[in-house]
């Protein structure tokens, strides 16, 4: 493609618009005013692109068709080491014009001119050893051709900057001697040119004789109306505000844009087509402009978003005015917003100008310039990174300290490719060592499934002591997330070797590993020898003079060796106010954050979470989004919200593949098995429940809650025996690994709600008040829950007392679900001491409450997680109704009476209980038995009484 008609400077489709139709009646007014007062001098300048030539051509035109014939010529830059080639492309434009004689004058010192430069016969002073004399008699053989022209003579020269020096020094010679005749003389082009600019200001005459003419970029409503000549009024209102934008007001980038969509244009909201044409002007805008500008927008390309004024003066040679006079330029041309480009395509268009040879010797020259002028490390790996050589000339030094600077600007992206490019580096074995730790090391930070690769090979390397203490804490913290607890142990005992415990560093990288062990494999924390351990998880102990990685166990680690206190709270609020997010400080702040909710502080938490979540999104750590995304799951299932918490708890688990979880996985599927229950969706659930997990996470901390969750699921499904040996399960181990906090995991309430179900009333109550004395006031949540349950013990004289402490309490915190249990559980209680007015408002309220979480309302299904205790029956009320068979039916029993009585039916009766249809029907064999009553109208009379039974559902 012609790149001049890409551009839209010719062809029959070339258009003056907006502010150009007032640069062309200037230059008209002009043409009058040498009429009428004598020479006249114009000067066009602009960007490259801006119509220039186009405005030059329509006003020859114009005044070829007024009767003034123009003499124009067109400088090049194939032609500027060509003396008087301009001039002599002038001269054979009037050969037929002019008087013969008069035209071989004119050729004839032309050749003279020509033959001085070339022979060096110069005279001192005189530009470009043109010869003083010679330039005279050229002016004074101009002059005398345009006295015999009749009229004003007018003179065009466009892309004045290509001229050559030689007829440049006649043209400002006429300059001098204008005041002779009567010429208009119009220059046209660029003035980033030097030299070009130094002669305009020292030959221009000044005004009115000379007028400068600077044509702007368009602004939108003449790109507007460029666009609407080519594409319709319709098509150019809808896209002039994109035309604008990617085209920076340049005509030739809005033609050559125009050119890319004219078959198809974008529809309202969709982007421009930046096709040939455009990266053809881009081109040519820049070939035009001359070699300096061309250069200058390399350069660019090449350092792409490493941009930096300084930069660019050691790199182009440039000094500061004169880096801002061409980045102007590049402006003005649409190609720079700022000093970035405007479009990638523009940038990626320069760059494929370059042949992959030229590419690559430039990007390898920019690295060493930026490397010996300090600029930052990560920008001179950048530039390595896209020489794509491979060679000793390279310092794998460098690239590591490249990677581990991009890490800190959380750029692990681009951590990641510089660590491959320094592992194809020739290094001796301590570097690639280092290499293979910092590929784990930034390769988890994004999928530690992908980083699990490269685990082999570093513990090699650690063995045979090649690393440094830092990158054996990355092996044992990789480790550990995989559940490879032995190997992890092995390389922790290697950091307590004598030659090491007298490095402070060490020291901190030990401590900090050997408290997430506790935490994390609380059975394999044990030391070797056999001693007590010494985690440093002290209440009180100060947590401001560790590491951060350290402070982040320390903080977890006190809150869960003893009960919460407010200063638990303060420590956490502190450090997510004191450390900035990054990949150094992201556990740090998900172990403050969990204290925060450990702490009952729900909405500072939430919003933490949130802002923790979109921090670690901008910087690609996809592992900590995942991880505080997990915990916004947590939180909102814990402030009643368990729509949001199921959402948000599986797309923690999508963000990351199972194998990329290790052992944690256990705590995102535990919140979304725990919202699916809580909404009534055990299908939902008992998927989650068969994704596959580790086997080794049943010995962690992350797998308790996982256990939990599956326990409730079971509960929530008729499954009490199942339940119960989950919670008993997680009781069990909770107290082996002295974790047995209540606020952590509730399982005492748990455990004692599956008693209930199997009618195992002691064991329920017992469970309930050691968790009420282990909690007290100071655990609210966990103290609610056991008066709850506590209350589903006793009889219903009892119960109201317990119960609205229980709901004291539970006003006084966010959560919405146990508050509508416990209201629940307490209109029953009000409803069968003949209460109804305060039950039946009561109940209303517990179902407002759950309908506003989305749960299910209590009392409406037999899942705790629904109904609470609501759906426990009072296991004294046959006694208090004075009939004594009922006393001999087990809870399940008579749940399935009270249904059957009520009118239901065997599958309706399944369904509500979770059950299957056999087992309804084993269920009342029992029943009929224990009765001794035939069929459901003798059970409806042998069953008692139902204080819920007129309450509407």
């Amino acid at each position: 493609m012609d790149r001049r008609r890409a551009a839209g400077d010719s062809g029959s489709a070339a258009v003056l618009v907006g502010e150009r139709r007032g640069r062309l009646r200037e230059l008209h007014d002009l043409l009058d005013e040498t009429r009428a007062h004598g020479s006249r001098v114009a000067v066009v300048t602009g960007p490259a692109g801006s119509g220039k030539s186009l405005l030059l051509r329509t006003f020859f035109e114009q005044a070829a068709v007024s009767g003034r014939r123009p003499l124009t010529a067109t400088a090049s830059r194939a032609e500027q080491a060509v003396p008087f080639a301009l001039l002599e492309q002038l001269v054979r434009g009037v050969r037929s014009a002019a008087p013969p004689p008069l035209v071989a004058r004119l050729v004839r010192l032309c050749e003279e001119g020509a033959a001085a430069v070339l022979h060096r016969h110069t005279e001192p002073g005189v530009s470009d050893g043109v010869c003083a004399q010679v330039v005279h008699r050229l002016c004074a053989a101009l002059l005398d051709l345009f006295e015999q022209s009749e009229g004003p003579v007018v003179i065009g020269i466009d892309d004045t900057q290509h001229a050559d020096s030689a007829s440049l020094q006649v043209f400002f010679g006429l300059l001098r001697r204008m005041h002779t005749g009567r010429i208009l003389l119009v220059l046209a082009g660029h003035t980033t040119s030097a030299p070009l600019d130094t002669l305009l200001k020292a030959e221009l005459p000044s005004e009115p004789t000379a007028r400068r003419l600077y044509l702007p970029p368009l602004t939108t409503v003449g790109v507007e109306e460029l666009v609407a000549r080519r594409l319709g009024e319709d098509t150019a209102h809808r896209t002039a505000a994109a035309y604008a934008a990617v085209s920076g007001g340049s005509p030739a980038l809005v033609n050559a844009l125009i050119h890319d969509n004219q078959s198809a244009p974008p529809a309202v909201g969709e982007p421009l087509v930046t096709g040939p044409a455009y990266r053809e002007a881009v081109l040519t805008g820049l070939y035009h402009g001359g070699p300096d500008l061309l250069a200058l927008a390399r350069q660019l390309a090449l350092l792409g978003e490493t941009f930096d004024r300084s930069l660019l003066r050691h790199l182009m040679g440039l000094h500061g005015d004169s880096t801002q006079q061409a980045i102007g330029a590049l402006r003005g041309a649409g190609l720079l917003t700022g000093d970035r480009f405007r479009h990638p395509q523009a940038r990626l268009a320069v760059l494929g100008d370059m042949t992959p040879e030229e590419r690559s010797d430039a990007y390898t020259r920019t690295a060493r310039i930026l490397h010996k002028n300090g600029a930052p490390v990560t920008s001179v790996a950048v530039q390595l990174l896209a020489s794509e050589r491979i060679g000793t000339s390279c310092s794998v030094t460098l690239l590591h300290e490249a990677a581990e600077a991009a890490v800190g600007d959380g750029q692990v992206r681009l951590a990641q490719d510089i660590l491959h490019y320094a592992d194809l580096h020739p290094a001796d074995a301590r570097q690639q060592a280092v290499t293979t730790a910092m590929l784990v090391r930034t390769e988890w930070l994004t999928d530690p499934a992908a980083a699990a690769r490269w685990v082999p090979d570093l513990m090699v390397a650690a063995k045979g002591g090649q690393l440094a203490s830092s990158h054996v804490s990355t092996l044992i913290g990789t480790l550990l997330w995989f559940g490879k607890i032995d190997a992890a142990l092995d390389h922790l005992g290697h950091l307590r070797d004598p030659d090491w415990t007298r490095d402070p560093l060490t020291s901190a990288h030990r401590d900090a590993r050997s408290k997430w062990l506790e935490l994390l494999y609380p059975p394999a924390a044990a030391t070797p020898d056999g001693e007590d351990r010494d985690t440093g998880f002290a209440p009180g102990a100060p947590l401001f003079d560790t590491d951060p990685q350290s402070q982040a166990a320390g903080l977890l680690g006190e809150l869960l060796s003893c009960a919460p206190r407010p200063p638990s709270a303060s420590v956490a609020d502190s450090t997510l106010r004191r450390y900035p997010f990054g990949a150094g400080t992201a556990s740090t702040l998900a172990a403050a954050l969990g204290v925060l909710v450990l702490c009952g502080r729900l909405a500072a938490a939430a919003r933490w979470a949130e802002k923790l979540a979109a921090a670690a999104r901008d910087q690609d750590l996809l592992v900590w989004q995942a991880v505080f995304t997990a915990l916004r799951a947590e939180i909102a299932l814990r402030r009643g919200d368990p729509e949001a918490a199921e959402r948000l708890g599986r797309d923690a688990l999508n963000s990351l593949s199972a194998d990329a979880w290790g052992v944690l996985i256990g705590l995102p599927l535990a919140t979304a098995v725990q919202a699916c229950v809580t909404l009534g969706r055990p299908a939902a659930a008992q998927e989650l429940l068969n994704l596959p997990v580790p086997d080794v996470m049943s010995h962690t901390t992350a797998g308790l809650p996982y256990l939990r969750a599956r326990g409730r699921y079971y509960l929530a499904t008729g499954q009490p025996e199942r339940a119960l040996a989950d919670f008993l399960t997680v009781g069990r181990q909770m107290r082996q690994w002295d974790l047995d906090l209540p606020v952590f995991l509730p399982w005492r309430t748990d455990a004692a709600e599956a008693f209930l179900r199997l009618g195992i009333v002691q064991q329920a109550a017992e469970l309930a008040m050691e968790q009420l004395e282990m909690s007290g006031r100071q655990q609210p949540h966990p103290y609610a829950l056991s008066l709850r349950l506590l209350a589903a013990c006793r009889s219903d004289e009892q119960r109201p007392e317990l119960l609205g402490e229980a709901l004291a309490v539970l006003k006084e915190i966010e959560a919405p679900l146990e508050l509508a249990q416990a209201q629940a559980d307490l209109a029953g209680a009000l409803l069968a001491l003949g209460r109804p007015d305060e039950g039946r408002m009561l109940l209303y309220q517990a179902r407002y409450t759950a309908e506003r979480t989305g749960a299910q309302t209590p009392g409406r299904t037999g899942g705790p997680e629904h109904t609470g205790t609501a759906a426990v029956p009072a296991v004294r009320v046959g006694e208090r109704h004075g009939d004594s068979a009922a006393r001999e039916l087990s809870v399940a029993e008579h749940r399935v009476a009270r249904l059957a009585a009520r009118g239901l039916s065997n599958r309706q009766i399944a369904g509500e209980l979770f059950l299957t249809i056999s087992t309804v029907e084993q269920h009342l064999t029992r029943v009929y038995r224990k009765l001794r009553v035939r069929g459901r109208t003798e059970l409806a009379r042998a069953m008692p009484r139902d204080p819920t039974r007129r309450i509407p559902a």
